[in-house]
């Protein structure tokens, strides 16, 4: 929730003076034991007859004389008040001894003709000018959250500032890009509670609804903002805290950073799109610090990928001073310069990273019940401290915020950001209508009125908790409630990256047909086409060539799952839009996240892939891909070990990963290795392209076909009724055409293929290649050497050791060391040949990749080992269902 739930808030309003340095002057706060001030008092001495006293906590009318109300408002004032006499503010040094816990009887039932406390705190603190602050820098702007007192919490004031500035910066030239920080001990714990139910208590339910809607859509739009923004976490960052932040292109935590979802202990749901990012944390983390709202540290943040960098808080100022005077707005050059103040990350004992085996273990069941019976019996088995204390912070959770949670994250997984939100808006608005639990209000009693921890929830057990109630907490909102309203053009969240899916005019239609205009555009990258006894399955993003992102990984992994034991689909048809199956990877894509710092978006882009091709190829009923385009990379490793592959004399066929830093994968060093001869290293190692003919007679098909008999072959699957592959074949053989390869074709140069490409180095490849071109003067000879040397010389070792292991290793096997190899690839701790690849090859087009190493000479045995190396304890394996599904050989 957008809260800040966990932490006792004070009240203590002081005078902000220069507001470059930011720091409080003249403070002072009045404790409940302590003297009232008076006009004597050093604060009032300083500042009497010029703009008034704000101590705080005046409650006796008879000291309201001493306030006047603030004036013209100026920069620099945390209240809008002009504070002509600069220098006797700064003069003081004093720092405040004792601060009054902030109560809510204080905010909202204290009233008096003048200047109460709450109509004293409401005019400092919901003043936009005053509660967002701006340093314009060379050629960036920084927004300072300015709500120290209240540990910078959001209300509608500060986050209407904060939407106009953002948009205001979005498409000025001047502005390269944005920082965010915030004053005092906080960045942001979140949502303002109390004004949120000083709002409900006045009557006024709508005003709590603008700060969620408000809020869900400034994320939104920073989510999808068009250029680069940074995030200093120095200090607490909960609930919308994290919204605001942690999927923007850069998150800095510091050793004084405190992370934490507290929702649930108010009787809320993690929200602000927190059901997005939790979800896509390793494994069963996510889960884990949802339900048990438990806290994690700058050093933590960086390890599970919700910070990208890390660093000492003494080093703060330092980054600021360079942010202010970098003139870029390229995230790479941005990066390249917050890793000059980063610090090496270092985990301590007692982490709960340390522990995610038992996270995995215990988190990843259905249902809340089966997660506490799990740890109940590891608590029994291994009398872990740690299981106990989660057990107790579980039992203290509202049973039914416990549920709606768990619900929230799961569907999370699967969901776009945008959808993410809009389905946490309906949530939110049944929490606060209390309509069928007022445990959102019995939480913040408990919490942060009465303070007596002992909230009475209801239902008051899980048991109690039924499914109806889950329900409610995800149906559609009623006609006179409108759903959360994000712009009219849909943009489909790809890990820290953004495309423009689709226009659509929402102008024109009701309630219903938004709802489903929407799933549809979300579903627009697969369409499906459900036939007799058959669904076929378009990838459709045409103009990137159906290059495969997160969203249609999801997508085509949920429905293939789905048909698997679905007794009406006898078998699946996969096939691509436009002129390509499909040519792999977004690689572009791929690259921007880890231009922006997700690096931990890019891995799970390549799990997904990894984890779905592993579906395929054990898939338990016939499936048919037609390769009637290009077919490059992960297209093929999602189609070549399928059950029958169709090529035609429209498909171009190639594994092109050394000529971008990377090596073949997606399980292609499985069955690469399993060409004849050595025509799998020969591929691999050169990216050389086969086309449908080669690709029947080397066996990468089971058919070929003229293009112009595809329309024929795919209306006979639609009409056939079977899941007998035997009656799937023949009628695929009744359209095959018969061709042999050409004289210029690779497959006619095996005996050169086998003596050249079975050395045990690439060195000693490419010696042989240079003799065997020096004796005959074939120009074929030539054209591969000349491959081999444009390639990354890390990736051309890499590729043939991992081809060479592939022989003898199941698909399983391949995927899992295929995926260690990319995930070190992608954290360019060695070598960022990767981005550069794509750099030179895709995006600059310049063709001139700067290798590192940049010879084969200097590519050591340590670096490639490191390569194959298992991944450390802080990062998951490929994690495959090699149990429940046969490994395909």
């Amino acid at each position: 929730m957008l809260v800040a739930a966990t932490f006792q808030v004070y009240v203590g309003l002081a005078i902000f003076c220069d507001s470059s340095k930011l720091e409080p002057c003249v403070p002072f706060f009045r404790d409940a034991s302590g003297p009232l001030p008076t006009p004597d008092s050093p604060c009032c001495r300083n500042i009497k007859g010029q703009h008034g006293c704000f101590c705080g906590f005046l409650k006796d009318p008879k000291y309201c004389s001493y306030l006047v109300k603030p004036r013209a408002k100026q920069v620099g004032t945390a209240c809008g008040v002009q504070t002509p006499d600069l220098s006797a503010c700064k003069s003081y040094s004093g720092s405040c001894p004792r601060r009054k816990a902030r109560s809510f009887a204080s905010r909202s039932t204290v009233k008096a003709s003048c200047y109460s406390s709450s109509n004293l705190s409401r005019s400092v603190t919901d003043d936009p000018d005053s509660c967002v602050l701006v340093e314009e820098n060379a050629n960036s702007r920084t927004v300072v959250l300015n709500r120290p007192s209240f540990l910078n919490a959001l209300n509608t004031p500060l986050i209407k500032k904060l939407h106009k500035l953002y948009e205001s910066w979005e498409h000025n030239p001047n502005v390269g890009f944005v920082v965010m920080k915030g004053n005092g001990n906080a960045f942001s714990a979140g949502g303002d509670l109390i004004a949120m139910l000083d709002h409900i208590n006045k009557g006024n339910i709508d005003g709590t609804k603008e700060i969620f809607w408000r809020a869900y859509k400034f994320i939104y739009h920073l989510h999808t903002y068009l250029k680069p923004n940074v995030a200093i976490l120095n200090g607490i960052t909960m609930g919308g805290g994290g919204g605001v932040s942690i999927p923007g292109t850069f998150r800095i935590a510091i050793d004084k950073t405190t992370f934490a979802t507290p929702e649930t202990l108010v009787g809320f749901h993690t929200d602000g799109g927190a059901s997005y990012y939790l979800s896509r944390l390793p494994r069963n983390l996510g889960e884990y610090l949802a339900l048990t709202a438990n806290r994690l540290n700058g050093v933590e943040m960086k390890a599970c990928g919700l910070a990208t960098h890390y660093s000492r808080h003494t080093n703060v100022r330092l980054i600021e001073e360079h942010l202010k005077n970098l003139v870029a707005d390229d995230p790479y050059v941005i990066g390249t310069s917050l890793e000059k103040y980063s610090d090496f990350v270092h985990l301590d004992n007692n982490s709960v990273l340390n522990r995610m085996e038992m996270v995995n273990k215990c988190f990843s069941h259905d249902t809340v019940e089966q997660i506490i019976d799990s740890l109940e019996r590891e608590a029994a088995r291994t009398h872990d401290e740690w299981c106990f204390s989660t057990l107790k912070k579980l039992k203290q959770a509202p049973p039914l915020s416990l549920k709606v949670t768990l619900r929230s994250i799961r569907e999370g997984r699967f969901q776009t950001l945008d959808l993410c939100l809009i389905r946490e808006y309906r949530m939110t608005l049944q929490a606060i209508s209390g309509q069928i639990s007022n445990d959102f209000y019995e939480g913040v009693r408990a919490r942060m009125i009465d303070k007596d921890f002992a909230p009475k929830w209801n239902p008051p057990s899980l048991k109690e908790v039924s499914q109806d109630m889950v329900d409610r907490y995800f149906s559609p909102l009623s006609a006179q409630e409108p759903e959360l309203d994000l712009p009219n053009y849909l943009i489909a969240w790809q890990e820290d990256s953004f495309a423009f899916v689709k226009i659509i005019d929402f102008s024109s239609m009701n309630s219903s047909e938004e709802q489903e205009v929407f799933a549809a555009a979300v579903a627009v990258a697969v369409l499906v086409e459900g036939n007799a006894s058959s669904r076929t399955v378009v990838l459709n993003r045409p103009s990137v060539l159906n290059a495969l992102n997160t969203p249609l990984m999801n997508r085509l992994h949920k429905l293939y799952e789905s048909w698997e034991d679905n007794p009406d689909v006898g078998f699946v048809v996969m096939k691509g839009n436009g002129k390509a199956f499909c040519a792999g990877a977004d690689i572009v894509s791929v690259r921007d996240m880890i231009k922006k710092g997700n690096i931990e978006g890019s891995k799970e882009f390549f799990r997904r892939v990894y984890s779905f091709a592993y579906l395929v190829h054990t898939y338990l009923k016939p499936d048919v891909a037609i390769l009637d385009g290009i077919t490059m990379g992960g297209g093929a490793g999602i189609s070549v070990p399928g059950t029958f592959r169709i090529a035609t004399d429209k498909t171009v066929y190639a594994t092109p990963e050394t000529l971008i830093g990377l090596h073949p994968d997606a399980g292609a060093s499985f069955h690469l290795s399993r060409l004849p001869g050595y025509l799998g290293e020969y591929l691999g190692l050169t990216g050389d392209r086969l086309n449908g003919v080669e690709m029947l007679a080397c066996g990468l098909a089971t058919h070929y076909l003229h293009s112009t008999n595809v329309p024929h072959i795919e209306e006979c699957l639609k009409n056939l009724i079977t899941d007998d592959p035997s009656v799937i074949e023949t009628s695929l053989e009744k359209y095959s055409d018969f061709d042999y390869p050409d004289d210029k074709s690779v497959l006619k140069r095996m005996e050169m293929v086998d003596k050249c490409f079975s050395h045990d180095t690439i060195e000693e490849i490419i010696d042989a290649l240079e003799s065997e071109a020096a004796k005959t003067h074939d120009e074929w000879c030539n054209s591969a050497l000349k491959k081999l040397k444009y390639a990354s010389p890390l990736s051309l070792k890499m590729s043939l050791r991992s081809i060479r292991e592939g022989r003898f290793q199941t698909l399983d096997q391949c995927l899992i060391r295929e995926f260690r190899l990319t995930s070190r690839a992608m954290s360019s701790q060695i070598s960022s040949d990767f981005c550069e690849g794509v750099r030179a090859r895709m995006v600059d087009k310049d063709h001139a990749p700067k290798w590192v190493p940049p010879r084969l000479e200097h590519v050591s045995t340590d670096m490639v080992d490191h390569y194959f190396s298992p991944l450390s304890p802080l990062e998951p394996e490929l994690d495959l269902p090699t149990k429940q599904r046969e490994a395909f050989t």
